[in-house]
């Protein structure tokens, strides 16, 4: 299929993405298995090679473990290997090409680092820890949500220095030019189904100054199109079971209703994107039976979902040329048609990178488009996306909340997107979205209230473009209902104050949508994060106690002086000494601007 050829082809790059790489060594085959569902493999130390559990199973390869053990297990699961090393490399590393989704390493029963982030190809240095002859693996694969497991290859390879770890690929390109009026923008994810108690169009259209006065620039709508009834999931379906890709879902109105929104959201503005769900359809869709070969199939002739636990959809098999032509048609109506301005594309990475270059070029024929892919795969940042997700970023971010990592693993993150991602990528920084809040919580549930300010703080003021998902504003503590009408209780709070703000100053200040970001040293740098954004003209200070303990103390401004103002209360600070003063609360954050 062309899918699997471009994942091969990607996966060549990958294998010589670094010219200083002179030997590896593969070590993807015969491996063995143990899920984990109590959670009691570290305290049991399953990473030392005498304390291995009984009744593991045996794999060839290792993969996403839904095909191994049962649907919709969503936990930690162990990879354990025994292999022989008997090169002469001068620094070894351990080269990780996909991950779902986070994983902690061990080598010879020494704790070697971990990872953040699904599917993403990452390198631990592990020269201190292997030996000549016989070296004992583990690897623990923490999964968040939907396919889990050790799911890319994995290899020992030689370098030189640790810039050559962090290294992509694509770090010395740089990504397409974006639209003009992406590059402030505050995206606002809309969940139509719960927006309002009418969960329609209509109700949305009377919403539109709300939208406005909030600060958002971009309204991404989750999927409109009419939902597959068979194999539905609850009894209004999931959103990404699409039946029908240029219609409307009855539940939320008509095409005229929804032309006529967009028009109102231009008026005002707003720009729109639609969640475009190109990976697979609805067992449904007409497409089954009058493209029947257009749809990927197992060694049996079966038509097949995706993923093991995706039972409501049928996954599209793009060697077709007809599909690629379907698809970039489709897409090309809704831009051409009904006036949207570009695409937040699900699963992304799912799709054959050379689908997403054709169908931008095409799109770009008739106006600038912003597309949004969900995926972390700098390779899309490359060709034919302006965003990705920063979902690593993300789970640091879930982490420190609960005590489980520190402000330095944020600079490893960004340090890592430097090296990684194209020049000049964008990339999105999120507290929430549909998925995290239906599947983990809401921010203000799963990170703590205060904590999920703070968060919300860091992602309007490091480099990227924030996020809100629809309820943030006000705060909503509640996991929405995926499947079932679940509408949001607006109750208004100090949060809609916070977003607004933060909005405003990230849209009007340069500093923060184009500036570089220079570290700040505190007393107390593992519990306080601090830094400056600079542009030509502005700058603004940003400290944040990612802690649950108060902070008083100093932070060093380096050579910044002058007038600033407090963003929260307008208060002036002269600044006119190397240190300020600061005093924070659990959890505070104090934003100072010109």
């Amino acid at each position: 299929m062309m899918k699997h050829f471009f994942a091969a082809l990607i996966l060549i790059f990958c294998l010589s993405c670094s010219n200083t790489k002179t030997d590896f060594i593969n070590i993807s085959e015969n491996w063995s298995f143990k899920i984990d569902e109590t959670k009691t493999g570290i305290n049991q130390e399953w990473f030392k090679s005498i304390n291995i559990p009984n009744e593991t199973q045996q794999l060839k390869h290792p993969g996403n473990w839904e095909a191994l053990t049962r649907d919709n297990y969503d936990g930690w699961g162990w990879y354990f290997k025994k292999f022989e090393f008997h090169k002469d490399f001068d620094k070894t590393a351990i080269h990780f090409l996909s991950v779902d989704d986070n994983a902690y390493v061990w080598l010879n029963g020494e704790k070697v680092g971990d990872h953040f982030g699904a599917n993403c190809a990452f390198k631990m240095d592990v020269t201190p820890f292997i030996k000549k002859g016989r070296n004992f693996l583990a690897v623990l694969i923490e999964d968040t949500g939907g396919g889990g497991g050790l799911n890319g290859q994995v290899e020992l390879i030689s370098f030189n220095s640790k810039e050559d770890l962090l290294k992509g690929k694509y770090s010395d390109m740089s990504a397409p030019t974006h639209p003009q009026w992406a590059k402030n923008a505050v995206i606002y994810e809309l969940n139509t189904r719960q927006f309002t108690p009418e969960g329609t169009f209509n109700a949305i259209e009377n919403r539109i100054p709300e939208l406005k006065n909030l600060g958002v620039s971009i309204i991404w709508f989750m999927p409109i199109h009419p939902i597959g009834v068979k194999r539905r999931k609850g009894s209004l379906g999931s959103y990404y079971s699409v039946r029908d890709f240029y219609g409307i879902n009855p539940e939320f109105g008509t095409l005229d209703d929804f032309k006529r929104l967009v028009k109102k959201m231009h008026e005002a503005g707003l720009y729109v994107i639609i969640d475009l769900v190109a990976n697979h359809t609805a067992w449904d869709n007409p497409l089954i039976e009058s493209h029947p070969d257009w749809y990927t199939r197992d060694e049996n002739g079966n038509m097949i979902p995706p993923v093991h636990d995706w039972s409501d959809v049928v996954d599209l098999n793009y060697d077709n040329p007809g599909l690629c032509n379907y698809m970039i048609e489709m897409m090309k109506f809704w831009v051409r048609d009904i006036g949207i301005d570009g695409y937040r594309c699900d699963v992304a990475a799912m799709v054959p990178t050379e689908f997403w270059i054709q169908a931008r070029k095409e799109l770009e024929k008739i106006k600038p488009v912003f597309m949004l892919a969900e995926a972390e795969d700098p390779e899309l940042n490359a060709f034919g996306f302006d965003m990705t997700y920063a979902s690593k970023l993300h789970h640091i971010f879930n982490r420190i909340s609960k005590n489980r990592a520190t402000p330095m693993d944020i600079d490893k993150a960004l340090k890592h997107e430097q090296y990684f991602y194209p020049k000049n990528s964008m990339r999105m920084r999120f507290t929430s979205n549909h998925d995290e809040n239906s599947w983990n919580l809401s921010a203000v549930s799963r990170m703590g209230r205060e904590a999920a300010k703070a968060g919300a703080v860091l992602t309007f003021t490091l480099p990227g473009t924030p996020l809100i998902y629809n309820g943030q504003e006000v705060g909503n503590s509640k996991s929405l209902e995926f499947f079932e009408r679940d509408p949001i209780a607006w109750e208004e709070n100090e949060f809609r104050g916070l977003y607004t703000t933060l909005a405003r100053v990230y849209r009007d200040n340069p500093a923060l949508h184009e500036g570089n970001i220079v570290k700040l040293t505190s007393e107390k740098n593992n519990q306080v994060y601090a830094f400056t954004r600079n542009s030509e003209d502005e700058t603004v200070i940003v400290v944040v106690n990612l802690s649950s303990e108060s902070f008083h103390g100093s932070v060093n401004l380096l050579e910044i002086r002058g007038t600033f103002y407090d963003i929260f209360t307008d208060r002036k600070i002269v600044l006119n000494s190397p240190n300020l003063k600061v005093n924070l609360s659990p959890w505070g954050y104090l934003i100072l601007s010109r």
